[in-house]
């Protein structure tokens, strides 16, 4: 009697513990973790001047998007997309030494043509918005164009790997002028001059001539003479200057790599299992996550599973995971676990029953019954073995006696199939084999007659 009063009193108390937490969770709402924010390094929302993924700065942003990549695509994005920002390499890129290029081609007849890259008309160069991302399509072409020369400085972009990325490229006359504008403190606009602001506002540039990787034709004037000429597109970083062309082997011009990126993608994930029945006392299984889209920042879960109930259950924000023993047995609550990046978030739904603690008797008598299983599951085998040898038995006298009556069959003999015999095989004999000696009978006496 006196552990029924107890139980109840303890249901008593928890139900009192339970409406206080209640009343707690109405009046400030669900405790759920705030989310972490992912900084532009880490593949979040980037501003200009940021430090992006690579460890240089951020220097333009379209938050619409344009084509990048190799191909220069609407999916050359790392991320699979649009690209958004352009990044610029810092000035230590270059370890070799100092970025002025000896040569950024091995190119002396200015009358070839390099293919694959972009040609702009001579004095009219395309620095519009739909050449921004062409730098890296420019590059490839230029490389290409190169291979074997050892010196050429399209060579040395591509194989530097600033931020362990391998998609720095030199820009075009397009992103050079961007690259330009940010430096004065201006604001980065497709299309727009480079002679105003303040040189080097931000980054660290010589006031000096950089390549680009766009190509300038000009067919007017001294060049007429032999067909027209191609040159390569430069972009000084000085005040009042802009773009201007000069020789592909013009030595002393500055270099810097670029390189185009976008938002990474939204999250998307399943999780193992959906529903749980705990018992107190005992740690949760819980689920597995199967992340099958953008890297998540962080997760959350509501309602809040550390008070809802309040049953020594935890949510890791980081994982997305829970774990935890217990305390309390609790009806089901079904719970939405989101994923969050700074591309979106996806969720999923979690439901969770504790059911009371298995007492003694009840383990002791599942122990019991698991014994039982197995004892009849050893007397079915015991069973099985005898069945099995009977039915041989029977087969093998069925074998016997269908060989003693079914006809044609060998004739059945004695036990011995050899020929009875007397107890002696040999020919039955007086009790002396030998000829027994003839006895003398005395004959009769004649009769005596006389005459």
């Amino acid at each position: 009697m006196w552990q029924n009063r107890a139980v109840k009193k303890r249901t008593a108390i928890y139900a009192v513990i339970g409406g206080l937490f209640a009343s707690l969770f109405i009046a400030i709402g669900p405790l759920t973790p705030a989310h972490a924010v992912l900084t532009c390094a880490q593949g979040g929302t980037c501003a200009i001047s940021d430090t992006g993924p690579g460890g240089g700065k951020v220097f333009y942003v379209n938050p619409t998007g344009f084509a990048c990549g190799p191909t220069f695509s609407i999916t050359g994005s790392p991320t699979g997309g649009l690209c958004n920002y352009l990044e610029v390499a810092p000035g230590t890129w270059y370890t070799g030494g100092s970025e002025t290029t000896t040569a950024i081609l091995t190119i002396r007849d200015d009358r070839v043509q390099v293919p694959n890259v972009y040609t702009n008309n001579f004095g009219s160069p395309d620095n519009s918005l739909a050449r921004i991302g062409q730098g890296y399509q420019n590059t490839i072409g230029l490389l290409a164009f190169t291979s074997g020369a050892p010196s050429t400085q399209a060579r040395a972009v591509r194989t530097y790997a600033g931020g362990s990325n391998s998609d720095w490229y030199i820009p075009d006359s397009a992103e050079a002028l961007l690259m330009c504008q940010w430096s004065h403190g201006l604001t980065p606009t497709p299309g727009s001059t480079c002679n105003s602001g303040t040189p080097n506002t931000n980054g660290s540039f010589a006031l000096n001539y950089y390549w680009t990787s766009s190509q300038v034709y000009n067919s007017a004037g001294a060049d007429s003479a032999v067909g027209g000429k191609y040159n390569g597109l430069l972009q000084q970083f000085q005040s009042a200057y802009g773009n201007t062309a000069d020789q592909w082997g013009d030595t002393n011009i500055y270099l810097r790599p670029i390189r185009a990126f976008g938002l990474v993608s939204a999250p998307a994930f399943t999780i193992s299992k959906s529903t749980e029945t705990a018992y107190v006392g005992t740690a949760i299984s819980g689920y597995s996550i199967n992340s099958t889209g953008g890297a998540v920042a962080s997760y959350s879960i509501s309602p809040d599973i550390s008070s809802t109930p309040s049953n020594g259950i935890s949510f890791n924000t980081s994982t997305g995971l829970i774990s935890g023993t217990p305390t309390a047995a609790a009806s089901a609550v079904t719970y939405t676990i989101t994923g969050t990046n700074a591309s979106g978030s996806a969720t999923a739904t979690y439901a969770l029953t504790v059911n009371a603690a298995l007492t003694s008797n009840s383990a002791q008598a599942a122990a019991d019954a698991a014994a039982q299983v197995q004892k009849d599951k050893d007397t079915a085998n015991v069973l099985g073995t005898l069945v099995l040898a009977i039915g041989s038995i029977q087969q093998g006298l069925a074998t016997i006696t269908r060989a003693a009556i079914t006809p044609g069959s060998k004739k059945a003999t004695a036990p011995s199939a050899k020929k009875a015999t007397a107890p002696s095989a040999k020919k039955a004999t007086a009790p002396s084999a030998k000829k027994a000696p003839a006895v003398k009978v005395n004959p009769k006496p004649k009769p005596t007659t006389k005459p």
